[in-house]
Parts: C-alpha cells; sequence; structure tokens
C-alpha cells in the first residue's frame, strides 16, 4: 500500500473506534464502527452454548465483507461458550470478518451479565510518516489508558513501557484481569487498524492489489481475487465522533 502523498504534512490525524456491547438475558449485541467499518452482530444462548448469530455488515470496504461475511459468521452457532476461543485456532479466526469475529468475542465476554451496557471509545493519534503516536481508551466515559507510542513500543506512562503494540495480548493474559485483558484487546485492535488512515486506497479495485495477507475472509486467496472495493465508504472522525454508531457514541 502507498501513503497518501497529499497527508505528507506535519499535522496529526485521528482514528476513532466507538464500541458498545449491550446485554440481555441470553442474548447480547456487539456495535463497532470506525472510518472504515461499521458491523454489528447479535449473540442468542442458553448460557452455556451459542443458541444463534446473526452479523450485519453496515459499512464496509469490500463486497465480500458483506453477505458473505455475515453467512460465514453464522458457523460459530452451536459453539460453547467456554470454549469457542478453543475451539478455533488462529489460522481458522482468519477465515472469518476479524471485525464480526472482534464482536462475537466481545458478546461472550458479557454473556454472563442479564442488563449492562458498555461503551468503548478509542482515539489514535498518527502522522502520515510515523504512524502511531498516541493511543487513548476510555471506558463508559472514563478515561484507561493514553499510551505514548513509537517505533510500535510505548515508551509511557509506567507500568506499560517498553511493551511493543504486537506484544499488548501476552501482557494482559499474564495480568488475569478479565476486564483488563478486554480493554486492552480493544485497544490494541484499534492501534493496528488506524494505520489505515494513512495510506491510499483508491488505487486497488480488488482485493488482492492490496497484498495483504490472509489475515481476514475478504484477504484470502480463494476470496480476495473476486473481491471489490466499494466506493465512498471511508469517513473522517478526526474532528468529532458523536454521529458514530448512530449517535450511541454519545454519553
Amino acid at each position: 500500500m502507498e501513503i497518501i502523498s497529499t497527508l505528507d504534512r506535519d499535522e496529526p490525524l485521528i482514528y476513532r473506534r466507538a464500541t458498545i456491547i449491550i446485554a440481555s438475558e441470553y442474548q447480547v449485541s456487539a456495535e463497532m464502527e470506525d472510518d472504515f467499518h461499521h458491523f454489528r452482530i447479535t449473540l442468542r444462548h442458553d448460557g452455556a452454548v451459542v443458541t444463534g448469530i446473526v452479523g450485519e455488515s453496515i459499512r464496509f470496504p469490500w463486497t465480500t465483507c458483506g453477505l458473505e461475511s455475515e453467512k460465514k459468521i453464522q458457523d460459530l452457532a452451536g459453539c460453547r461458550l467456554d470454549s469457542l476461543y478453543k475451539q478455533l485456532s488462529s489460522v481458522e479466526r482468519f477465515t472469518y470478518c476479524t471485525h464480526l469475529f472482534d464482536l462475537v468475542q466481545l458478546a461472550i465476554t458479557h454473556t454472563a451479565k442479564t442488563a449492562s451496557t458498555q461503551l468503548y471509545q478509542a482515539a489514535i493519534t498518527l502522522f502520515p510518516n510515523r504512524g502511531p503516536v498516541r493511543a487513548e481508551l476510555k471506558r463508559d466515559g472514563d478515561s484507561l489508558f493514553r499510551w505514548d507510542i513509537e517505533n510500535g513500543c510505548i515508551t509511557g506512562p509506567a507500568p506499560y513501557c517498553g511493551i511493543r503494540i504486537d506484544g499488548l495480548a501476552d501482557w494482559a493474559y499474564q495480568q488475569q484481569q478479565a476486564d483488563l485483558i478486554e480493554a486492552v484487546l480493544v485497544l490494541q485492535r484499534a492501534i493496528h487498524v488506524s494505520v489505515g488512515k494513512i495510506f491510499d486506497w483508491s488505487y486497488a479495485k480488488k482485493a488482492s492489489e492490496m497484498n495483504l495477507p490472509p489475515t481476514c475472509y475478504t484477504f484470502q486467496l480463494a476470496t480476495a481475487a473476486r473481491s471489490i472495493r466499494v466506493p465512498d465508504n471511508i469517513r473522517d472522525y478526526t474532528h468529532s465522533a458523536d454521529q458514530m454508531l448512530g449517535g450511541k457514541n454519545a454519553l
């Protein structure tokens, strides 16, 4: 991918991602919107097993991110809640839309809650010539993290200094705190996706032209060659995120 030439300037950009999880008895909905995507899932369960799952692709960058990805995520119906992650290897995970799959993971962590709403708001500051330099995350309006980043590594504040962004998941699991793990994974995903804000997406008409590894359903070799770019799907939430999630992003 090429860096957008018109962004060769000193002013920072801000990538924003809002994620809301709403739990009720035997059902959890999870919804995410950022500059490039807007997805929602509704997961039904009986306390032990996923009894039904519906994915909704509201705004997406490639044609195969739509109905095909929605149909694929339904394969998770019938999985046990306590072993879903073990049932799916890392390779199998990438055969799904990763955004829908991430929402399923979030939903499962909230299945024990019978009446709750949780809102995550991520903001990643980045420069075209440097990438992410700061990552911030709020949960229900309260600030959880505000990390300075340099060359893919957190430089402050303590106790996060020295942790590489790619190693955040391992670090979080070592802490053995469910709420911390969830929040860290939400912010890690936002950091990874944020770099798309400094790339020129206009030249690629098919997903195969992006020359990206097969890390999701669309970029699998069997899919990428027939996946067409969806035009006019990108939003710029640098200056305001009030309209994200159809207004549910505002506390």
